[in-house]
């Protein structure tokens, strides 16, 4: 995902769990369910426009954001949790609404 060959090209690791409905959470722990559960496929991003200085001086930290992806495959609830500098976090989550994900089956997902 880099706008020219010369660009570094950013490392993207994706998490994610089914999010779980109200009567899951009430009932009794059990082991949680994953069956059938298919990894999102992003079908459009959006690279974040950031101040190459700023990436230069963070090359090597970590980001994290978390977000709960809709049945529709699109980002809901963005929010950083994690960065070296606050300065990032306007850029990535302007970009990250444009993201959109292969359609789920109907399930909700936490995303980080």
């Amino acid at each position: 995902m880099r706008g020219t060959t010369a660009e570094h090209a950013p490392s993207w690791t994706l998490q994610y769990a089914r999010l779980r409905s109200a009567a899951e959470m009430a009932a009794p722990a059990t082991a949680p369910r994953q069956e059938g559960l298919t990894p999102p496929f992003p079908l459009t991003k959006e690279i974040p426009k950031l101040n190459s200085e700023l990436i230069r001086t963070y090359l090597r930290n970590v980001i994290v954001v978390y977000a709960v992806m809709d049945t529709q495959g699109k980002l809901q609830r963005l929010s950083v949790r994690q960065t070296p500098d606050a300065r990032f976090n306007a850029g990535i989550l302007a970009a990250l609404t444009h993201w959109s994900f292969s359609r789920l089956n109907s399930v909700a997902s936490r995303w980080r």
